[in-house]
């Protein structure tokens, strides 16, 4: 990769397929405007009136390009663009990250409305695939636009800017993160060697053993009680499909939430008496915690108001108000505060609550609606006013980690991504689903997340794509459309958890708990991510062959045929489509694979050098190739 200084201050980037041309920098989304600029080789300097902007290029490799920057005198600065509205050639497409579970992460055409993304952004095309990103997230959030618009001549212009939010925080002397520009042929691929690269400054966590763990929300709700709980755990250890490492406990335990360590009524002996169940049944324990959430009840709003979040005009930050019925989470409180994690006091007293818990025995934390906490700093009012929100957030962390110990598992729930690297070790990639297939909590969400976000599974952390729900009673979804979504969700390779009181499921349904039950890490790829289909597939290359999955989200049927080896990387194989209620293993020997499905309809195919000899029970333990 290449770079060109121009004479008046901006630069050119040229790629083996693409070129951005004319980058110039900007501050708070104005151009820079220099006293003078000064160009040597590989170094832009841009003297300004409070101090100067420095941008420096590294030519990594034939593929990679670093872009290094400095800036003083930024006293005010909240914005910086390095790359600033270049115009782009070589790509008709993007891919944008989400911040968070909060919104999806996705692909499509270059259009006029700015495409927005967070980490990193990727531009594409049938010739490739660029990726701009940060690898240092504990500072600054990273931001990323690419907009098609159409220039003084009528001429359509696809323009691209790379930056960071410093929200005024920043010092009088700055390092910015650097940018990174990788360019590959797969944008699949692009996208796992630039998160790789991310993971590895951030020092993510590697956690050997898959989270299968049972969740109290998604079926109970907040009315998991002791004696439900006593319930539950006495008929699921009996259960040979229960072989979950985690029985987590959701909200609905506290007396207002702030209160974390004062239980309500339905665990009247209290949490540790709850933790002590779950261990004595064989079980590790787990707790859901909001550490930001403070209910106006709770005695932490009563006792300590000098503790929470403010509004520039004093007033406190209201994240949630619940004034009609239901009341939520049936609390009793009305109002919903945010607290304060630069305040020293409330940092102890969250420290405390978390040490605590793991006290009482608990070893996995669900930690929800963190990006409370994720505040621009130049727009309220904090006891320190002079870090960022991902300083705090990563501060925090280190706090509630240090809490927890190293062994512990902590699962980011409608958190920002980036600042969780190296905390985490599984992270809710979409929103809550619900038993219903349209409508408000439907998958839709589930499903463009787990192609979208698959690149960084196992990378960053194990991904959380939610809740599998399997049960036959109290679900709109038919036999058909539970199937799909519970083997995609598996078959993706990340954290597999339900709430389903399992020993009420039919056989069936337990059976199909067995057959997904995780065994060892996983991660697989998409091999139609970024085409324009509407299939979704998941691939799983393992030692004794490979897991293609295929899935209609439709409302119409499709069908098509693809070559063997598009998607399977082999010219002839034996074609095994799973049957959960058949014993038929009759395998065919092919070269082209004929899909036909029917609307919410999948097909899992075990893809091997030889026929199957014995239907597989479990879809990662089974004998093939390596027989």
């Amino acid at each position: 990769m290449k770079f060109i200084l121009n004479k008046d201050g901006s630069f050119n980037i040229y790629g083996k397929n693409f070129s951005l041309r004319n980058a110039y920098p900007s501050l708070n989304g104005i151009s820079l405007h220099p006293i003078r600029t000064e160009i040597s080789y590989s170094e832009i300097i841009y003297m300004l009136e409070t101090g100067e902007f420095r941008i420096h290029f590294y030519e990594e490799s034939n593929d990679v390009l670093r872009i290094e920057s400095y800036i003083t005198g930024n006293a005010g600065i909240h914005d910086v663009e390095i790359v600033g509205n270049c115009a782009v050639q070589g790509f008709t497409d993007v891919f944008r990250q989400s911040y968070g579970m909060t919104d999806p992460s996705g692909w499509n055409a270059i259009a006029g409305d700015r495409s927005l993304s967070h980490g990193l952004i990727a531009l594409y095309s049938g010739a490739g695939a660029l990726t701009i990103y940060a690898v240092d997230h504990t500072r600054f959030s990273s931001q990323f636009s690419a907009t098609l618009s159409t220039d003084i001549y009528g001429e359509k212009l696809t323009t691209l800017t790379a930056g960071f939010n410093m929200e005024c925080a920043g010092s009088a002397h700055e390092r910015l993160p650097a940018l990174y520009l990788r360019e590959g042929v797969g944008l699949e691929d692009t996208l796992r060697a630039s998160a790789v690269d991310i993971a590895a400054y951030m020092n993510a966590r590697k956690n050997d053993e898959p989270a299968f763990h049972w969740c109290s929300w998604y079926y109970l709700y907040q009315n998991l009680t002791q004696e439900i709980l006593d319930e539950y755990l006495e008929k699921m250890k009996r259960e040979d499909c229960c072989k979950f490492r985690y029985f987590q406990i959701d909200a609905g335990y506290c007396r207002s939430l702030g209160d974390w360590l004062i239980p309500n009524h339905r665990f009247p002996e209290g949490m540790k008496k709850a933790a002590d169940s779950i261990l004595d049944a064989g079980f590790g324990a787990g707790i859901w915690i909001g550490p930001f959430m403070v209910g106006d009840q709770s005695n932490l709003y009563l006792n300590h108001p000098e503790w929470l979040l403010r509004n520039k005009d004093g007033s406190l930050v209201v994240m949630l108000r619940s004034y009609s019925e239901p009341k939520t989470w049936g609390n009793l409180d009305s109002n919903y505060y945010v607290l304060d994690m630069t305040h020293p006091d409330a940092k102890t007293y969250i420290s405390h609550v978390f040490r605590t818990f793991r006290e009482y025995g608990f070893t996995f934390f669900k930690t929800d609606f963190m990006l409370w906490n994720m505040h621009d700093s130049s727009k309220v009012e904090r006891f320190d006013n002079s870090r960022t929100s991902v300083e705090i957030m990563r501060d925090t962390l280190k706090l509630i980690r240090e809490a927890i110990g190293e062994e512990s598992y902590l699962l980011g729930c409608i958190a920002p991504f980036m600042p969780f690297i190296g905390f985490a070790d599984g992270m809710r990639i979409s929103g809550d689903m619900g038993a219903q297939w349209d409508g408000e909590y439907s998958p839709s969400h589930m499903l463009d997340d787990i192609c979208a976000d698959q690149y960084f599974n196992q990378v960053f952390w194990q991904n959380d794509p939610d809740s599998v729900i399997l049960r036959d009673f109290d679900t709109f979804f038919s036999d058909r459309e539970t199937e799909s979504l519970v083997l995609l969700q598996a078959v993706s390779g990340g954290v597999i958890t339900t709430s389903e009181p399992v020993h009420r499921i039919s056989e069936t349904r337990k059976r199909l708990l067995r057959f997904i039950t995780p065994k060892g890490m996983r991660t697989g790829d998409i091999p139609f991510l970024g085409r324009d289909t509407e299939l979704i597939c998941v691939r799983q290359k393992l030692s004794q062959g490979q897991l293609i999955y295929v899935l209609n989200p439709t409302g119409h049927e499709i069908s098509d045929v693809y070559p063997v080896e598009e998607i399977t990387d082999r010219k002839k194989c034996f074609i095994y489509r799973y049957d959960l209620l058949s014993e038929d293993i009759h395998s065919e020997n092919v070269e082209f694979l004929h899909i036909k499905l029917t609307s919410h309809e999948s097909a899992l195919y075990f893809i091997t050098e030889r026929a199957l000899k014995e239907k597989p029970e479990n879809m990662w333990d089974w004998k093939g190739d390596e027989e």
